[in-house]
């Protein structure tokens, strides 16, 4: 044989096999990609993906990417029409994943993140049998991924989350986790996110932006760590002047625990060029954070979330807060309006949500005194909102409702004041008037003092409350105290 043909015949084969294999690998495009997707640069990002798919076509983390885009402007924008046109696109990019190298920890990563995207997107659109199975594919692929490639910290990103939040399903649905057939525990989960942080932080900065956001915010939800979060958000490199994501994470741990005012600096600081695809759920935050300082430029805010939001949720909760506002304009036709309003528009499927209908369905006016007592309390301003229940402790609550609510807002200003003992007594009176009230404050009060005595370290009292909190069902914000009461007994389970 001529040996020039055979070393040409050679370097032919080598070209042909490995021009033709598809890959996953973070190129400097495929980076610029995904950050642009999770800036909510969309636009940037498609440009970006066009460019992949022409100079990278072998590359197949161009459809990961791509996704991405998709997951965020359905996720965030919520138009139906928008989702009917998108959502084939999963099955058709799961499909050109599958071509790729079958030896890369990000074969399997890639098609269950895919999975999760479509699935948290579904669940925004009730469509929530389709979504719990996409849930079971992704947890089935992640599990093989773990076992295939132990050490390889992105997996563990999407595997923590999963196993925390199954950790807090209360026993008695216990059931759905095991027709998803996923199992874990919060512990479990926050070792795994944590593993996948620290790498994130240190070496591979690709997903650290959104690792980052899971720590904390199960840091504040699950662990009962509101400081925790802070920090861990605080001290991150999120931008919150460059990336609204960023600003919706540092914006929302900011109100939640107790910074009202960096809250209302951190929104007024978002961007808002046209290169971003348009997040109005910041515009009603931004209200609801300025409510709850009893500013009433609030009011604008919220309209423009009205005026221009296309999805289906947060719009019974944008009605009751422009009720409150008229409450506190001393225009209770308003409120009437705006309740009439939460009853006619929007889905009923979030929490806030649900509350918004459960008290637009009563027809009756909040007091205005208790109102600005939770809404101040809601900010983190302790001593206001005490002060505001003190002076209204001269009235005659003869309605059983307003008194029940004036208690728990008592026990809450007393708990926040860290005066324990006096919330404790006066939590104990609101469960005894309203264990069997539809009202969420009984419960509520029972989560509340289960926290007390959990930071007090009396155990068995905490555990003891908590599980009053799991015995009753109110009618509004039942999953989230729950979930709250079943992390706080699994907290305890480890101690």
């Amino acid at each position: 044989m001529n040996f020039r043909f055979f070393i040409v015949g050679i370097i032919s084969f080598w070209l042909q096999t490995t021009m033709g294999q598809q890959v996953f690998e973070w190129t400097p495009r495929a980076i610029q990609g995904y950050q642009y997707a999770t800036s909510l640069q969309l636009n940037n990002a498609l440009k970006v993906v066009d460019e992949m798919k022409k100079q990278e076509p072998n590359n197949m983390l161009v459809y990961f990417i791509e996704d991405y885009i998709d997951f965020f402007n359905l996720f965030i924008g919520e138009e139906r029409t928008t989702y009917q046109l998108l959502k084939n696109k999963k099955d058709i990019r799961l499909k050109m994943i599958r071509k790729g190298n079958e030896n890369s920890p990000y074969y399997k990563f890639c098609q269950a993140d895919i999975y999760l995207h479509w699935a948290l997107v579904k669940l925004k659109f009730n469509e929530k049998t389709s979504a719990a199975l996409d849930i079971r594919k992704a947890y089935s692929l992640l599990n093989q991924n773990e076992n295939d490639f132990p050490n390889f910290m992105p997996n563990k990103k999407s595997l923590g989350v999963m196993h925390a939040l199954i950790g807090t399903i209360p026993s008695n649905y216990k059931w759905l986790s095991n027709i998803i057939g996923i199992t874990g525990t919060i512990d479990q989960g926050i070792q795994e996110i944590q593993l996948a942080l620290n790498q994130a932080q240190n070496k591979e900065k690709i997903f650290e932006l959104e690792t980052v956001v899971m720590f904390a915010f199960m840091m504040l939800y699950l662990q009962n760590s509101p400081e925790s979060a802070w920090s861990i958000v605080s001290t991150s490199s999120l931008n919150h002047k460059t990336n609204p994501l960023a600003n919706f994470a540092l914006a929302n741990i900011a109100s939640r625990t107790g910074r009202n005012e960096e809250a209302i600096r951190i929104l007024k600081q978002r961007p808002k060029s046209q290169e971003f695809l348009p997040f109005y759920y910041l515009d009603l935050l931004e209200g609801m954070v300025k409510l709850k300082k009893l500013d009433l430029s609030a009011e604008k805010n919220i309209q423009v979330f009205l005026q221009n939001f296309k999805g289906e949720n947060y719009i019974k909760e944008a009605f009751q807060k422009l009720g409150w506002i008229g409450i506190l304009k001393n225009n209770n036709q308003s409120y009437f309006r705006c309740m009439q309003k939460c009853i006619q528009k929007g889905a009923n499927e979030t929490d806030e949500d649900k509350s918004a209908f459960f008290e637009a369905q009563k027809a009756k006016v909040p007091h205005i005194e208790l109102l600005k007592a939770r809404l101040l309390s809601d900010g983190g301003y302790a001593i206001q909102a005490h002060r505001t229940l003190i002076n209204a402790s001269n009235i005659i609550f003869e309605d059983k409702e307003y008194l029940l609510e004036f208690n728990y807002r008592l026990g809450r200003s007393y708990q926040m004041l860290k005066n324990y003992h006096d919330a404790i007594e006066t939590y104990e009176k609101v469960i005894e008037m309203g264990e069997n009230n539809p009202a969420y404050f009984a419960c509520r009060s029972a989560l509340s003092i289960g926290n007390i005595y959990e930071d007090q370290k009396k155990y068995d009292k905490a555990v003891s409350y908590y599980e009053k909190c799991l015995e009753m069902e109110p009618s509004e914000y039942a999953n989230g105290l729950h979930q709250k009461a079943e992390a706080g007994i699994n907290r305890i389970r480890k101690k």
